[in-house]
């Protein structure tokens, strides 16, 4: 218990640094000209295939099997629930039939970066094919709001709710105090925030909140707070810090009891339900399409991140 405790420690006061350094060297060269690069990009583009990068990924994997602990520590089963709703009942094999008897007029939707493409198949008609029909749909799958860690380290304070009607055409306020809007509605949403310690960083820092009461907390109260929204150095490292700081914090004092895990539970269960809810109240079938969903993050032993949005 020690030795994992004593890793995340030594992890998190190395992110710490790491992102100190960082803001500082933002400063310094706030005022430099940064050139456009696709190289990032394209880096990236057959990683599947670059047998190099599947052998660090092995490497990788064996020292989480032989080092547990620290990032990669279980601190919850992996069969929690975290809200229970009635199960629907599978179709019959008449049902089934019945749908798969569709023959070539029914449509079929077809996913492609951001928007979906409704597509009708051709149709047999007396002059010959008729013409193929494609309407695109245009929305957003991967949304933070003010339930994520980074998103609420960083000053966010729109609400799952906010950013629907953001999505609606709707006008909301950004917290640097101008309003923000689209120049037209989507067509479909989903608020995808960070399933891990959802919403615990805003439940620490209100200080209205019964979490916000426990010794834990105590560092991030009023991080979001008016008077603490300044742009200056010691603001933004004082963010960054936060960014840093919270995940390793609530690991490693979950793992030594200092953090009750049930209590966080309790949060992370509330702020889902609202996820869910808003989801629920904005979607409009045939008009605006939304889907309750979260990001899923695993983190490998070198500090890096997979990112998978789970959508239903």
């Amino acid at each position: 218990m020690k030795k994992i405790i004593g890793q995340t420690k030594y992890r998190q006061s190395l992110v710490g640094l790491t992102m100190v350094a960082t803001g500082l060297f933002l400063v310094s060269c706030s005022d430099t000209k940064m050139e456009p690069s696709s190289e990032a990009f394209s880096s990236a583009a057959n990683v599947h295939g670059n047998e190099s990068i599947i052998a660090e990924t092995a490497e990788i994997d064996a020292l989480l099997e032989e080092n547990p602990g620290g990032w990669d520590a279980k601190v919850f089963e992996t069969e929690t629930e975290l809200l229970s709703r009635e199960k629907m009942q599978p179709p019959s094999s008449d049902e089934e039939a019945s749908d798969g008897e569709t023959g070539d007029e029914e449509a079929g939707d077809v996913e492609s970066d951001g928007m979906i493409q409704k597509e009708t198949s051709q149709k047999e008609t007396g002059g010959g094919k008729a013409q193929i029909e494609r309407k695109a749909y245009y929305g957003d799958l991967h949304v933070h709001t003010t339930y994520s860690f980074d998103g609420y380290s960083m000053g966010t304070l729109a609400t799952p709710y906010d950013a629907y009607r953001f999505a609606r055409g709707e006008a909301i306020k950004n917290p640097g105090g101008f309003n923000m809007q689209l120049t037209r509605p989507m067509d479909f949403y989903a608020v995808t925030d960070h399933g891990m310690f959802l919403g615990l960083v805003k439940a620490a820092a209100e200080t209205s909140s019964a979490f916000s009461k426990n010794e834990f907390s105590q560092p991030y109260h009023d991080l979001n707070a008016p008077e603490n929204f300044g742009t200056d150095l010691f603001s933004t490292l004082k963010r960054l810090s936060t960014f840093a700081d919270f995940l390793p914090r609530a690991v490693a004092q979950i793992i030594s009891g200092e953090l009750d895990r049930d209590e966080v539970l309790g949060v992370i269960r509330s702020a889902w339900e609202d996820t869910i809810d808003a989801a629920d109240q904005f979607n409009d079938p045939g008009q605006f399409t939304t889907f309750a969903a979260y990001e899923y993050t695993t983190s490998s032993a070198d500090m890096g991140n997979l990112h998978r949005n789970v959508i239903f």
